[in-house]
């Protein structure tokens, strides 16, 4: 299995020990397979091809669509729908609330963790009208603790709800 540096909805207990979804779903399907050890490898989404192509890698968990991945990636059925959204300060909520007051703004800078000129092309289809300029970052976290410049970041709206658990001063917002 492979967790995202700070880009997963994964978490670490007092011991240091891995704790969250991602965790326990791969620890039962380890588990279920009769793998005597599981091991997390740390990565970055940039590193995901590279890693499945040496097989450095066996299993990814909650990896969305990416077409980019497609190649490298052989996907099971998902077991959910996320939302992709915006995780925004608290006092901009309403600037992302919907896409005519975005194009009120006329240019947004949003952070992604990774070149994904799929993903990019798609909130660029949303975002119609507004000037849009991605700057990609290791993990949510940078964004989050030294964003300057940035006005939001683009993610699943689900995991974006769980960082603002840690970061209460940024809200998620999916636009209308």
């Amino acid at each position: 299995p492979l967790y995202d540096r700070g880009g997963k909805v994964h978490f670490t207990n007092a011991r240091g020990e891995f704790v969250g979804f991602d965790v326990e779903l791969a620890s039962l399907i380890a588990r279920d397979l009769g793998v005597p050890r599981l091991e997390f490898v740390p990565s970055t989404w940039a590193e995901l091809p590279r890693l499945l192509v040496e097989r450095r890698v066996d299993l990814l968990m909650s990896v969305p669509y990416i077409p980019e991945l497609l190649p490298h990636i052989h996907y099971s059925a998902p077991y959910f729908d996320g939302v992709v959204g915006f995780v925004v300060r608290d006092e901009r909520r309403h600037d992302f609330a919907s896409v005519e007051r975005l194009r009120k703004d006329a240019r947004v800078t949003l952070a992604i963790q990774a070149e994904l000129p799929s993903l990019e092309a798609r909130v660029r289809e949303q975002l119609r009208g507004v000037d849009v300029t991605f700057r990609v970052v290791p993990s949510p976290r940078e964004f989050l603790e030294a964003g300057a410049g940035i006005d939001g970041m683009v993610m699943l709206a689900e995991a974006g709800s769980a960082w603002t658990l840690l970061h209460p001063e940024f809200s998620v917002v999916v636009p209308r």
